[in-house]
């Protein structure tokens, strides 16, 4: 089952599309592939940095990710992306690069804690990692803050 809804195994996304209730649907198609402040740029995993226009990022770019975004100059504001775990340097928090890139996918869907950052302060919340025994459930003021960035 996913989305709460019967599915067979499948290469096909549009089996599992047909699948889906309408309003789910509607969610996905207003779901933006970035959120913009003017101090960060939010996004799943990255940017081609060839493109300054936001607006003219490829899809494959915000959702996959760029071979060259991590070596970019500085952006300018941060970038928060998630989908390449910050595992990859042996780290369970996430990671302030030089260029302003935030990596804060610190393995919440396996077995890392799940992460949220305040980009600018560099404030971190984190849910402790899923015990081996099956999940935990997080109960208010269970979630670990600090200011280390």
């Amino acid at each position: 089952r996913a989305a709460g809804v019967p599915f067979e195994e499948s290469d096909d996304p549009a089996d599992f599309a047909r699948l889906l209730p309408d309003d789910h649907l509607a969610f996905f198609d207003r779901t933006r592939l970035f959120y913009e402040t003017d101090d960060a740029v939010f996004v799943h995993a990255g940017l081609d940095p060839r493109v300054e226009d936001l607006s003219g990022q490829s899809t494959f770019a915000l959702l996959m990710g760029h071979r060259d975004f991590f070596k970019a100059p500085d952006y300018g504001r941060a970038i928060v992306v998630g989908h390449t775990a910050t595992q990859i340097f042996r780290r369970d928090e996430p990671v302030f690069l030089p260029n302003g890139i935030v990596m804060c996918d610190t393995g919440g869907g396996y077995d890392g804690p799940l992460s949220a950052v305040e980009p600018v302060t560099g404030r971190v919340w984190q849910v402790p990692r899923v015990a081996p025994g099956g999940p935990e459930r997080s109960t208010p003021g269970s979630c670990q803050s600090s200011g280390v960035a």
